[in-house]
């Protein structure tokens, strides 16, 4: 065949059709995306060790078992209920498999000391997380390196909560100091999540009523958002597989909280809601933390409904032409509007970490943890949490859930904000090692330069080596330079590792980059 004979198409070939398996067995989705995250970190912390000490083997067999439930039709939400029972069996060994590789090279690595924890950042990305210490840490001050004392909250189960601001691949210790009273959460009247850059106000009924961004001056809600609303969902043929376009009209109910409480804290603010609806209870705890513009919505669902679909729902003042979806190692660009009958077709989308509607000056998007089906039209932000259809597994769905979605205000558009690194702190959170003193290892490199993400790091499949990847995550030409820890000998190679270019020594540790839009890099790295 003559290639330039051939006609060419430019931009996404939607499948019109299928729209549900984003979302049915949302307990296997989440395990996958649960696992995909604890696979690379335990990748990262292994790549600390001699190379002799890695677990090549396990985690080879960890990423295999994860790999073939992803095939079809185990992911998709479109087997029968004997796959999930293996498919959940598989999924719980591959998380204990990594733990035990992530606290075995911990235990390697760092050396013990009662009074200390030591964070890991696995992400290249700089992240803002709450990080829960263990109870051992209940009744003491926490201090940092510099001896900064650190605000902190007591959880009811008896963890201690400080906020950090982690570097990119890093590792951050903190001590013990003196003995300090407790510092419970206290419960307020007004239902208003506030701090410096943002304030959140809701109804009773857990509606968001406000969401106003201080640093724009806006209200960012045309109506009240954390709308969950509940429709019957009955696809005329295929039930595991099919959302339809009708849906909407097939409004069972939205629901209204039956009770709430506020709270303020030292490190964040809460308020729990709790909703009774048919069969089902969701108990919905909404955080702000101090210094966010992330409003966290996180789920505990009791679900035993019969073909429903629970989704919500933010309405925004934005009018944007196309909203912009996460997607591995890039993002994509939909259009918002009915114009066609190819738009039209796509009320129901793919996505991986977020939406983003924006214009010029701001924007509002809509973050998960373990969810995939979005609804962008017009100016709303729509996310599907649950579904339960009958066939082919007739128990589809039931039991419990956890799950996080966050609305992130934001000034700028989507790639000039701080969506990229929210999103990823949000599926990835920090380790943390209690008794550990990381005070004398260094984190084998880091990133540096806006647009790039170090994907990878981890030993190389076939040689001696160890493996860097660094992706191109905004779209745009970017700049930047992996700095190791020590000297290091390079050479480029392919995604599967087959071909190597010249091997160049990096006297000072230092590999400068330049990345066209969306390009992969991969390196070996050779120490000395």
């Amino acid at each position: 065949v003559d290639e330039d004979k051939l006609d060419k198409f430019t931009g996404e070939l939607y499948l019109e059709f299928h729209r549900g398996t984003f979302t049915t067995q949302s307990k296997v989705k989440r395990a996958n995306r649960k696992n995909e995250q604890l696979l690379s970190a335990a990748e990262y912390m292994a790549s600390h060790l001699p190379l002799e000490l890695y677990p090549t083997k396990e985690l080879d067999s960890y990423w295999k078992k994860l790999l073939c439930n992803q095939f079809h039709d185990i992911i998709p939400g479109s087997s029968i209920g004997m796959v999930y029972k293996d498919a959940a069996c598989d999924h719980e060994e591959i998380e204990r498999g990594c733990i035990s590789i992530i606290n075995m090279a911990a235990e390697k690595l760092f050396a013990k000391d009662e009074n200390c924890v030591t964070i890991v950042n696995s992400l290249s990305e700089k992240c803002r997380q709450t990080i829960f210490l263990p109870q051992s840490w209940n009744g003491y001050e926490v201090k940092t390196s510099d001896g900064k004392t650190l605000s902190v909250q007591d959880d009811i189960s008896g963890k201690v909560a400080v906020f950090l601001e982690l570097e990119g691949n890093s590792f951050t210790v903190l001590t013990k100091g003196e003995p300090r009273e407790k510092a419970l959460p206290q419960i307020v009247d007004e239902l208003v999540l506030e701090n410096a850059f943002v304030r959140f106000e809701f109804e009773k009924s857990g509606k968001l009523i406000s969401a106003f961004d201080k640093e724009t001056n806006l209200e960012m809600l045309s109506a009240p958002g954390n709308v969950l609303s509940l429709y019957h969902d009955q696809p005329n043929i295929y039930e595991a597989w099919d959302v339809e376009i009708f849906y909407p009209e097939e409004l069972n109910s939205v629901l209204v909280a039956d009770n709430c409480c506020s709270y303020k804290g030292q490190v964040y603010d809460f308020i729990e809601f709790t909703y009774h609806f048919g069969e089902s209870v969701l108990k919905q705890v909404v955080k702000l933390e101090k210094t966010s513009k992330r409003l966290d919505f996180e789920n505990n669902v009791q679900w035993f409904e019969a073909r429903k679909m629970l989704r919500t729902a933010f309405p925004t003042i934005i009018k944007s032409q196309e909203a912009t979806f996460d997607i591995q190692y890039g993002n994509i660009k939909r259009s918002t509007g009915n114009n066609t009958s190819w738009e039209a077709a796509q009320f129901e989308v793919c996505a991986h970490k977020y939406a983003d509607i924006s214009d010029a000056r701001c924007g509002v998007a809509l973050l998960n943890d373990c969810k995939y089906g979005y609804k962008v039209k017009e100016s709303t932000l729509d996310l599907a949490l649950l579904r339960s259809p009958k066939y082919p597994d007739f128990s589809a769905d039931r039991g419990e859930h956890l799950f996080t979605y966050s609305l992130y205000l934001h000034s700028g558009n989507a790639m000039d904000s701080d969506l990229l690194s929210e999103a990823a702190s949000l599926n990835r959170k920090a380790l943390v090692f209690d008794g550990l003193s990381s005070n004398n290892v260094q984190p084998f490199c880091q990133l540096n330069g806006d647009g790039l993400s170090l994907s990878v790091l981890k030993k190389a499949e076939k040689s001696s080596c160890l493996v860097i990847r660094v992706v191109e995550t905004k779209g745009h030409f970017s700049s930047g330079n992996v700095q190791f820890s020590q000297p290091v000998k390079i050479t480029p190679t392919n995604l599967i590792e087959w071909s190597d270019g010249d091997i160049t020594y990096l006297a000072d540790g230092k590999l400068s980059l330049e990345l066209s839009p969306f390009e992969i890099r991969t390196y070996k790295v050779f120490l000395n």
